[in-house]
């Protein structure tokens, strides 16, 4: 019995920490999803005659600078 209790308290600990980390790599994800529509919107509205492949070099260069690449 008494070493139900620090296990619990562990387990809790553990399942807390990782729904923490959870809820931050979703906040990342949504803040850099943003990030590139914003980078994209920008791309078509300033070259609106720009090809695909422009556009696809300008979405992995967003990606590169939000990685810090």
């Amino acid at each position: 019995m008494r070493t139900s209790l620090p296990l619990a308290a562990a387990a809790v600990f553990l399942l807390l920490l990782l729904a923490t980390m959870e809820a931050e790599a979703i906040r990342l994800d949504a803040e850099s999803r943003a990030a590139v529509s914003k980078q994209q919107q920008n791309v078509n509205v300033s070259h609106p005659d720009s090809s695909v492949s422009e556009t696809l070099n300008e979405y992995v260069r967003a990606l590169a600078v939000w990685n810090g690449c």
